[in-house]
């Protein structure tokens, strides 16, 4: 798709995480979220120069970004022969990167409106990748819950190898949403631009 504001325009999609399995038990509000926003400039005077900054000093590939991890802590309690999850504490770390383009006083309320309704699309859009990330992290919170209700046969590094398993694939189940997420928003406004185009 060419690289313009209508990158912005994203139409939003439902679609269902890419887990398969059944699911843990539902999990209480125990994730810690750090949420941080930031902004980098758009160099402009018309909304024309803001198509073609956004382009030239596009960051990471897209127009906006939310970036997501995990931060793990944990007890390990040694027993005979065995050992358990006693304790752990998960933060999920998001920061939410944005356009920001001081709109000059001889913008017209037309190009004002586009532009508003760019950045709202745009922050819709990077809402639902937070949704993923939060629900990712609420999901391997209750995985860990359930890991820590049962003991384990082994010593503690055989337990933490399995905990650095859940904590792997639940980025990969994260990343496998986002991107598909990602590309079926591209097809909409790929599919958006023809039928514009050929009116």
């Amino acid at each position: 798709m060419s690289a313009s504001l209508r990158r912005l325009l994203f139409c939003l999609i439902t679609m269902a995480p890419a887990v398969a399995g059944s699911a843990p038990p539902a999990p209480t509000a125990t994730v810690r979220i750090d949420f941080t926003e930031s902004t980098y400039p758009v160099q402009a005077r018309n909304l024309r120069e803001v198509k073609r900054a956004l382009d030239v000093s596009l960051p990471y590939a897209a127009h906006g970004l939310t970036a997501s991890s995990f931060e793990l802590q944990q007890i390990l309690q040694p027993e005979p022969g065995s050992c358990r999850l006693a304790s752990h504490q998960l933060s999920l770390q998001l920061q939410l990167l944005m356009p920001r383009w001081d709109v000059p006083n001889s913008t017209t309320p037309a190009d004002r409106q586009r532009w508003q309704h760019a950045l709202d699309a745009l922050a819709a859009h990077e809402l639902r990748h937070r949704q993923h990330a939060e629900d990712a992290a609420q999901d391997l919170d209750a995985r860990l819950r359930q890991l820590g209700s049962q003991t384990h046969s082994g010593d503690c590094d055989k337990l933490q190898r399995q905990i650095d398993r859940l904590r792997v694939r639940a980025l990969q189940r994260l990343r496998l949403r986002d991107a598909l997420f990602d590309e079926a928003t591209r097809q909409q406004a790929d599919i958006a631009e023809r039928e514009r185009a050929t009116r």
